[in-house]
């Protein structure tokens, strides 16, 4: 695999209500999919180079790699979790949790984030 593609940062902490963006800096299509657990990619060679013959990605990066192909000329962020070179991807985490995201065609690209409680929030 090619370990120049990652996510950076990999690990990342933020408080509930903030925002986070993901930018697709490099020159290939990526995904920033969030994924209940790591798996492999929606492309099958690429499950063969690393050895994974066969497998079956998960179900979010089936999704999104379906909702990307509806219209792939014209992604929109928005509606799927793939990022086409110099797109964004941004999200408002809705509750506190640990989030696992990965790029669904390169799957050696992950990432954890971590949503803590607004510590000003007293009401809990």
């Amino acid at each position: 695999h090619a370990p120049q593609w990652r996510f950076s940062p990999d690990r990342l902490h933020i408080e509930l209500g903030d925002s986070f963006q993901a930018t697709n800096r490099g020159g290939e299509l990526h995904s920033f999919t969030e994924v209940k657990h790591f798996g492999p990619s929606v492309v099958p060679p690429v499950n063969d180079l690393l050895h994974m013959h066969g497998a079956q990605p998960n179900a979010e990066c089936s999704a999104g790699f379906a909702a990307f192909n509806r219209d792939p000329a014209h992604n929109n962020p928005e509606l799927t979790s793939f990022v086409l070179p110099g797109q964004s991807f941004t999200d408002t985490p809705a509750a506190p949790a640990t989030e696992l995201y990965q790029c669904c065609i390169h799957p050696w690209m992950q990432a954890v984030i971590t949503i803590r409680q607004d510590k000003d929030d007293r009401t809990n």
